[in-house]
């Protein structure tokens, strides 16, 4: 058996397959271009991935805060109570008014 022949310079195999080689440079520029823009969805992902936790631990605090705000108006609400203030004022001295004035409303004057 002999080996395949080669084709000329000038046929049409040689014409493709001079067409078809992609330089070196362009490869390496698209090898790097793909590497960056791996690097850049890395970074995206790990800084969404962070904002997330971010996220979770400021609904943690607003939670924690609203059960805080919640045991505070209760304990307003409590220290309001006009029960007890009824019976909290004679132990600090405090009497009834003896003449109530009630003045009209609408007069800013």
């Amino acid at each position: 058996m002999s080996a395949p022949a080669r084709p000329q310079a000038g046929s049409e195999w040689a014409r493709v397959q001079r067409r078809v080689r992609v330089p070196r440079a362009l490869a390496l520029a698209v090898i790097l271009g793909a590497a960056a823009a791996a690097l850049v969805l890395v970074f995206f992902r790990m800084d969404s991935i962070h904002l997330r936790y971010r996220l979770g631990e400021a609904l943690q605090l607003e939670r924690e805060l609203l059960e805080e705000q919640r045991a505070l108006t209760l304990e307003v609400r409590r220290l309001r109570d006009p029960r007890r203030l009824a019976e909290l004022g004679p132990s600090l001295g405090l009497a009834r008014p003896a003449r109530v004035v009630t003045l009209p409303e609408g007069d800013d004057r």
